[in-house]
């Protein structure tokens, strides 16, 4: 992603389509620069700010979100929303992990509900709740893991969609004894630190 400041370079690709879906707009942003420039988000600018060591650790984080809004080549009209991010992410050292770790991965995305009880206290926000309204599944399933790396190994991937949504198969993960024949990854069987999620999706409502 290029802005006029700089290139942030993180692994966030979308791949289309153009047989399938035509963009229609691109609404991509940059974290940190939308909190504390866009009056949209002033709640969450004004809740990080109560916490200095929380909003200094923000701020050196280029994290971006990939946003697009696509039109259907076969039923123009319908339009779906799609994002992707890439959080960051250290086993020791992770605000965002240690939030999503704290009431479960699976729980804390589908339906982004955090409490303040047992996080890290040096980012603990006080009578701060977060929560979201999407009705949010994961498309894959739970897995073990899709981050493989000696001693540690953790579902770090999802597919969220909602309730629009159906899920028509699931691409299945490599046998546990090929991921670890070379001892972590990457190696040269999976070029990748992290094991694809991949599933094919239709929208409910063309098939009912």
């Amino acid at each position: 992603m290029k802005t006029q400041q700089r290139d942030f370079r993180e692994n966030c690709r979308f791949t289309i389509s153009h047989f399938l879906f035509r963009q229609v707009e691109d609404c991509s942003i940059e974290i940190r620069k939308a909190i504390n420039d866009d009056d949209k988000y002033s709640d969450i600018k004004n809740t990080v700010s109560s916490n200095e060591t929380l909003k200094q650790e923000m701020d050196t984080r280029g994290t971006i979100i990939q946003v697009l809004v696509l039109e259907s080549v076969v039923n123009p009209g319908r339009k779906l929303c799609v994002a992707n991010t890439h959080l960051y992410f250290h086993p020791i050292k992770g605000m965002l992990y240690q939030i999503i770790t704290d009431c479960g991965h699976h729980q804390a995305l589908t339906r982004c509900n955090t409490e303040t009880d047992s996080r890290d206290p040096d980012f603990t926000l006080e009578g701060a709740s977060f929560s979201h309204e999407l009705d949010l599944k994961n498309s894959c399933g739970i897995v073990e893991y899709t981050n493989y790396a000696g001693n540690f190994h953790e579902q770090l991937d999802y597919i969220f969609i909602d309730s629009t949504m159906d899920v028509i198969c699931v691409i299945p993960m490599p046998e546990h004894s090929e991921v670890e024949q070379h001892i972590a990854l990457p190696n040269v069987v999976f070029p990748s630190d992290h094991i694809a999620q991949i599933c094919d999706l239709k929208w409910k409502s063309l098939y009912e």
